[in-house]
Formats: C-alpha cells, structure tokens, sequence
C-alpha cells in the first residue's frame, strides 16, 4: 500500500511540473507569438495543404526575418501562399515534409542546394 501511495503522489509531482511547463500561452497578436522564436529554430506548422495553416504567424514569422529555420509541415506550401512564402524569402533551411507539391521556388532551391 505504501509503494502504491508513493508512486501516485510521484504521479501527481510529474504531472503538474509538466503542466505548468506547457502551459498554454495567449498572446494579443502574432508578432508577439513569434517575439521568442530565434535563428535556426525547428517549427512545426498544422494543416492539410492550405487549410488550417497558420498563416498569421508565416506573416509574423517572415515579417521578423527568422533566417535557418526548419519547418515541419504536410506540405511546401502554393506559389506565394502558406510555408512558400517563408521559402521564397530563403528564411528556411531545412524542410520536412511529406509531400512538395508544385512549388516552384522549393523545387528551384532544392536542386541549387539552397534547402534541405
């Protein structure tokens, strides 16, 4: 009984440190999201082709010149909509994705070895 009392309270310690480690976070705009993201971060971005895209915060993130990044995402992005515009202005080093679609500027950069 002892050893199982002991584990729960471990149980509810771990429990509650993580939750305040990922505490969710509300900011009043998108600049502010991104204020804390530094050079050479890797970000995952949600979505299915150019639905669900976070395309406030593509626009905070280009707008503050984020260089090196790698991104996670479903896809590249369309010419001049979604990650393709972070592409388009070299901000990404690195893109992992699982499908590439038609985008020019990624397909351009990939084969000058310009991205990952």
């Amino acid at each position: 009984l002892t050893k199982r009392l002991l584990y729960k309270q471990k149980v509810a310690q771990l429990s509650s440190s993580v939750s305040r480690m990922f505490a969710a976070k509300i900011f009043n705009n998108a600049d502010e999201a991104v204020a804390d993201i530094p050079h050479g971060a890797t970000i995952g971005f949600g979505g299915f082709g150019l639905c669900g895209l976070p395309e406030n915060l593509i626009d905070a993130i280009a707008k503050k010149g984020l260089m090196d990044l790698t991104c996670v995402s479903n896809e590249a992005g369309v010419n001049g909509h979604g990650l393709d515009i972070l592409v388009k202005n070299r901000q990404i080093k690195k893109l992992i994705c699982s499908f590439v679609g038609n985008n020019h500027n990624f397909e351009e950069q990939y084969f000058n070895g310009d991205i990952e």
